[in-house]
């Protein structure tokens, strides 16, 4: 019913996934070096946006995670800045047990985002009327 749901017959999944059998994920042992980078991205589906996020640590995804936004958001930039809020509550908890198990990051974690609205409206401590 999932799958059904969202367009995608279980039948055809399981032969995509047979048929790229030969890719990997490669996870390289960088000894002493942590580096995370995050992207994410809001998708406008039904009537609420899906937000949707990929953590990677040394270029090799750990985390991908895709979930309903609770609030509806009026505007592209309002969607966009709740995806980048959820990315970034994920990179401080990653951060954080990265730490735990003594490999920590040193610096700022890079995240990506697409719409330059959402990016001005987090790097701005300023007030604004939609904030």
């Amino acid at each position: 019913m999932f799958a059904v749901y969202y367009g995608v017959h279980p039948t055809r999944l399981l032969k995509n996934l047979a048929s790229t059998r030969e890719l990997d994920i490669v996870y390289n042992n960088v000894k002493g070096k942590v580096e995370l980078a995050a992207y994410t991205d809001s998708n406008l589906d039904d009537r609420r946006s899906v937000s949707g996020s990929m953590i990677m640590i040394s270029e090799a995804p750990v985390i991908l995670k895709s979930k309903y936004q609770r609030t509806v958001a009026l505007h592209s930039e309002e969607r966009e800045y709740m995806a980048l809020r959820l990315c970034t509550q994920e990179v401080l908890w990653k951060r954080a047990m990265i730490k735990d198990m003594g490999h920590e990051q040193l610096g700022a974690t890079q995240v990506w985002k697409d719409n330059q609205d959402a990016i001005g409206l987090a790097t701005n401590a300023g007030y604004n009327a939609r904030t």
